[in-house]
């Protein structure tokens, strides 16, 4: 920790980083969502179409077509779940360690040493889930071109 006893020079680098940190959370948190809408999307789709496909015989392309439509609202079913159980996200900072060794006089007690420490702990959660918010977001643009694919299966499926 730096020598530098002015905690206003602390202070807004360590609210900037909180925020941040949970902007970043908020940013999963609307991904998640938008996976669960999307799966709901799919769903309709493919209860709308595949009503209207279920009955009658049809030629090999419209089976063929149906088939594909089928694969995709799996795959996009599967993936929305994926997206909704996400793991490894850090939510917060953990200062139980903290106040532990403040309790104790071990840690560093000024405002600036406090004020260092968080925004140190809450750069660090950022910089762990960065991996985590990059994987979710391709994740959730893939979710988007399968159900989109699946919309374009049914429609050829339909029209065929």
């Amino acid at each position: 920790m730096p020598d530098a006893p002015d905690v206003d020079l602390i202070t807004p680098i360590r609210d900037e980083r909180r925020r941040l940190l949970e902007n970043q959370v908020s940013f999963t948190d609307t991904l998640r969502n938008r996976a669960t809408a999307m799966l709901s999307v799919a769903s309709i789709v493919a209860g709308l179409f595949g009503t209207k496909l279920a009955t009658g015989t049809h030629s090999a392309p419209v089976l063929a077509a149906i088939s594909v439509a089928l694969a995709l609202f799996a795959s996009s079913a599967l993936l929305s779940v994926k997206i909704m159980m996400l793991k490894g996200l850090g939510v917060g900072v953990d200062t139980g360690a903290l106040v532990a060794r403040l309790e104790e006089g071990t840690a560093a007690s000024t405002p600036y040493g406090m004020n260092y420490t968080l925004a140190k702990r809450y750069q660090d959660g950022y910089d762990r889930n960065v991996p985590v918010v990059e994987r979710l977001n391709t994740q959730y643009m893939a979710l988007c071109l399968l159900v989109g694919a699946q919309v374009i299966a049914w429609a050829i499926a339909a029209w065929v």
